[in-house]
């Protein structure tokens, strides 16, 4: 089912990333928070202090509907947005994810 961007607008949405680490293991943080969508540009806003994380444009084919099991692993949440992320090509991708607060587990 294809979901578009202006659905996930004020709706819970979990953010999940995954990349490899320097011992080529996967790795994973999360955050969730409320989306906001306007104008082509899709937000996140965690709730906190924190500044809203812009998600990239064209990793917005990537929203699904949120199911059961990743409610229940992570955190209740609308819409979930799975992002990996290759540290070695995409530095400016690893970037624009390495935010305050977010622990990556492996």
């Amino acid at each position: 089912m294809t979901v578009y961007p202006a659905q996930v607008h004020g709706q819970t949405l979990l953010v999940l990333l995954v990349r490899t680490n320097a011992k080529f293991r996967e790795e994973f943080a999360w955050f969730v928070g409320t989306a906001k969508y306007d104008q082509g540009k899709m937000w996140v806003d965690r709730h906190s202090s924190m500044p809203l994380v812009e998600l990239p444009q064209d990793l917005l084919t990537h929203l699904n509907v949120s199911d059961e099991s990743m409610k229940k692993a992570f955190a209740p949440s609308d819409y979930l947005i799975t992002i990996r992320i290759d540290t070695q090509t995409e530095p400016e991708l690893t970037k624009h994810f390495d935010l305050p607060g977010l622990t990556w587990e492996d």
